[in-house]
């Protein structure tokens, strides 16, 4: 019988990678009894929602889990803010949630600056002289726009 209550997380507050955390939804199991329980896990968690999305893959049901904890995080969140009976208690708990909307922008530029880098770093092991223009080219972006200008390199 499956759990009733969840166990699996998301987000990057409370861990440094959650790739290598296996109650996290982002977790990637390396070995094929991790992903068995990965995947039953997952399947327990749209289980315990009221999900049961039949004949989607591990990719979709984990995206599907992920948007339905997310709309429960923000749910709580309204939740918690009308139950408030003082102004000033419930604007304590927006204020607390606003950094994460007004820093979600850089966040996600951050994320794609860092997989096109990832992306690019593998051709490191394919063409050395690719990887190296690679290097210079992120040099120059970097110290010529987006933190100096060609006239003015920054260190």
């Amino acid at each position: 019988m499956p759990p009733t209550r969840s166990r699996i997380h998301f987000g990057t507050l409370d861990i440094s990678d959650p790739r290598y955390d296996p109650l996290h939804i982002e977790y990637v199991p390396t070995l094929v009894n991790a992903r068995i329980q990965h995947a039953r896990l997952i399947e327990e968690e749209l289980i315990i929602q009221g999900l049961h999305v039949i004949g989607a893959s591990l990719a979709e049901r984990r995206l599907q889990l992920h948007k339905v904890l997310v709309t429960e995080q923000r749910y709580n969140l309204v939740k918690e803010v009308v139950s408030c009976n003082d102004l000033d208690d419930a604007m304590i708990i927006i204020e607390k949630a606003i950094p994460c909307f007004l820093h979600l922008e850089n966040r996600t530029l951050e994320a794609i600056i860092i997989h096109l880098i990832q992306n690019g770093l593998q051709l490191w092991e394919i063409d050395s002289r690719a990887a190296h223009a690679l290097r210079c080219a992120i040099e120059t972006e970097v110290n010529e726009v987006i933190f100096g200008e060609p006239t003015c390199i920054s260190n």
